[in-house]
């Protein structure tokens, strides 16, 4: 299925510029529980306005308006957090990282949550729209 821009920005909830950079990582069937551990190791060492997704054998990591050596920055530090995961990290920006989301999100991908006062948490919400809101909603919080 082709997108226009409108309905792909409004699915995700990014605009379609070139700022958009994401960091996926995917691993072998046999490496998920390993992935699923890392995710939240991720979550704690990413910025809080950075989203984080998860399903079964993937990874994504939205590094939204970072610039290039920023994200590159990012990708060295987490490939360091990935050591015991048999896994692939790529780094995609622009459309390719938009439909990539698309791709997450019809996977039914849950965003991974981090709180203070407890371990990160990977929570499903109903869509897209409303998980990449309440991600915005959490960063927002005071620190």
């Amino acid at each position: 299925m082709e997108w226009s821009d409108e309905q792909s920005s409004k699915q995700t909830g990014y605009s379609l510029d070139r700022s958009l950079a994401v960091l996926y990582i995917e691993c072998t069937e046999r490496a998920c529980s390993s992935l699923q551990r890392a995710v939240r190791r991720i979550r704690e060492n990413v910025r809080r306005s950075d989203v984080v997704w998860w399903v079964e054998t993937s990874c994504a990591i939205v590094l939204e308006g970072t610039p290039p050596e920023g994200v590159q920055a990012v990708a060295k530090r987490i490939s360091m957090l990935l050591a015991d995961v048999d896994c692939t990290l790529q780094i995609v920006f622009g459309d390719t990282a938009q439909a990539l989301l698309q791709r997450l999100h019809a996977e039914q991908a849950v965003i991974v949550v981090s709180n203070e006062m407890q371990s990160p948490q990977i929570i499903a919400l109903s869509g897209l729209s409303s998980a990449l809101s309440f991600a915005s909603d959490i960063a927002s919080f005071p620190v």
